[in-house]
């Protein structure tokens, strides 16, 4: 059994300090293990923000076994004030001033995989990718925007063409403008009247749960659907592919 944790990135001007971020990720390993059975392989903490989902699966996917079985623990929150009015006082925020500012959210999900999949499997995920911007969002600067397309088209299946793609864009022109270059590049890819969906626009920005979140709303779509995710401190670019029987929950509240 591997345990991963994703959190958000450490970020101490928002009061996300390395510091405590391990602490919670201790404390969420001492409760998922006093609820386990079983022998553990590795439990490892990704402050990666939305990104650290991908790295889990990625590097499940290197060491496991067919016997072997992962649980992804990814959750965060807005509701720390300090982190708050740290985004507030960068004009980060959407408000009546800041027009293209993000939407707060929070969400906590987990799901369990495994290599071989099992009976009563809700979906399969085809492919896992992370790729790094060179431009990151406020800086000047040409860019090509390449490393959410580049992502998103190493992990599509070539047997299957999705039907539609979760996106974590939440307001942001920069984010708007890399989605407009991937739209670009992934022409052909997805089928004819294939949807779009801006989760952060229904739930708020999720952070380190955003592909869970997106996972979880891919479950009642039968078919493939494209996933992706973006971290700003990091510019890391983060796409999924999964495959659903469109038999698992609605979508998340």
């Amino acid at each position: 059994m591997y345990i991963a944790i994703a959190l958000p990135v450490s970020c101490p001007q928002q009061g996300l300090r390395p510091s405590d971020l391990q602490e919670l990720g201790d404390r969420l390993s001492e409760t998922i293990l006093g609820h386990l059975a079983g022998d553990l392989a590795a439990l490892r903490l990704y402050a990666k923000g939305a990104a650290g989902f991908a790295w889990a699966l990625r590097d499940f996917a290197a060491a496991a076994v067919p016997e072997d079985a992962l649980i992804i623990l990814s959750g965060d929150s807005y509701h720390c004030r300090v982190r708050m009015n740290a985004l507030l006082a960068q004009g980060r925020l959407f408000s009546r001033k800041h027009r293209y500012g993000q939407i707060p959210g929070e969400a906590a999900v987990a799901a369990l995989f495994t290599p071989r999949a099992p009976e009563k499997a809700i979906a399969r995920i085809t492919g896992a990718a992370i790729e790094v911007e060179t431009l990151r969002e406020g800086e000047t600067g040409a860019t090509d925007f390449s490393a959410m397309s580049k992502a998103c088209l190493s992990v599509l299946p070539a047997d299957q063409l999705p039907s539609c793609w979760l996106t974590d864009w939440n307001n942001s022109r920069y984010g708007a403008a890399e989605l407009s270059y991937a739209q670009l590049r992934l022409a052909g890819r997805f089928e004819r009247d294939f949807e779009t969906l801006h989760l952060p626009l229904v739930f708020g920005s999720t952070g380190a749960a955003g592909l869970g979140v997106a996972l979880a709303a891919s479950l009642s779509r039968p078919g493939c659907s494209l996933l992706t995710g973006s971290v700003e401190l990091s510019a890391e670019r983060a796409a999924l592919a999964s495959v659903s029987c469109g038999s698992g929950k609605p979508h998340p509240r």
